[in-house]
């Protein structure tokens, strides 16, 4: 009984580091993700703003 408790329980704890140790490069990686196309995606809203902004100008002086 001592060895199933003590090589079994040594492995699971192991194991459960492990896991935790991966679900956390996980997080890493997504939010590493997530935050490279939210800065991507922001310079490109405000290009799409400044063209806006320079057609409305333009034709507002050809008027």
């Amino acid at each position: 009984m001592e060895l199933k408790n003590g090589v079994w329980a040594k492995g699971r704890k192991s194991s459960l580091g492990q896991t935790m140790t991966e679900y956390a490069l996980i997080v890493l990686f997504v939010g590493l993700a997530a935050y490279s196309a939210y800065a991507e995606l922001g310079l490109g809203i405000k290009s799409v703003a400044n063209n806006l902004i320079t057609f409305i100008s333009t034709a507002v002086a050809a008027l």
